[in-house]
C-alpha cells in the first residue's frame, strides 16, 4: 500500500475506496462472511466517519454478503486525530461519545473489525473492547496497512 493511496482513502477518494473495497474482498474471500457484522473502527468524528466509511462498509458487505454496522455506529462530538500525533498517544477522547445501536450489537453478533490505518493496534482494541462489552464477539480484526515505525 502506497502512502498516497492512503490518503485518497482517508479523504473519502472514490476510486481508492473501490481499490480498498475490491482488496478487503479479496483478503475476505475465503471466509463465510453471511453472519458476520462488518464494522469500521470510528473516525474522529461523524463528518469523517461518514466520508471514509459510508459508501466503503457498503461496497464490502454487498460483495461479502457481511451485514453492514456503518449505520448503527453513531458519534456524537469529536476527538483529536490519532495518526497525526509523532508520539501516537491515544487522546482523551472525553469530547467524544460513541452509541452502538444494541438490536445491531448484541449476544449474537458476530463481528469483523476493520480500520484503515494501523499504528500502536489501540483504536481497534479500545473499539474491540466497547463492542464486547455489548456482549458481542468480535472474531477479528482487519486494516489496509500499518504504520512504520523507525528507530533513529
Amino acid at each position: 500500500m502506497t502512502h498516497d493511496y492512503i490518503l485518497s482513502f482517508k479523504s473519502g477518494r472514490s476510486a481508492a475506496q473501490k481499490r480498498a473495497a475490491r482488496e478487503v474482498c479479496l483478503a475476505l474471500s475465503m471466509t463465510d462472511m453471511e453472519n458476520v457484522i462488518f464494522a469500521c473502527v470510528p473516525a474522529s468524528c461523524n463528518r469523517t466517519n461518514t466520508l471514509r466509511y459510508r459508501n466503503f462498509a457498503q461496497m464490502v458487505c454487498e460483495r461479502t454478503g457481511a451485514t453492514n454496522a456503518y449505520g448503527h455506529i453513531i458519534i456524537n462530538g469529536k476527538r483529536s486525530k490519532l495518526h497525526r500525533s509523532k508520539a501516537h498517544m491515544v487522546c482523551d477522547a472525553a469530547n467524544e461519545e460513541i452509541h452502538l445501536d444494541p438490536d445491531m450489537f448484541n449476544a449474537s453478533a458476530k463481528v469483523l473489525l476493520f480500520d484503515d490505518i494501523v499504528s500502536s493496534g489501540k483504536s481497534m482494541r479500545e473499539f474491540a473492547k466497547m463492542v464486547e462489552e455489548t456482549g458481542a464477539k468480535v472474531i477479528g480484526g482487519i486494516a489496509l496497512g500499518h504504520t512504520k515505525h523507525y528507530k533513529h
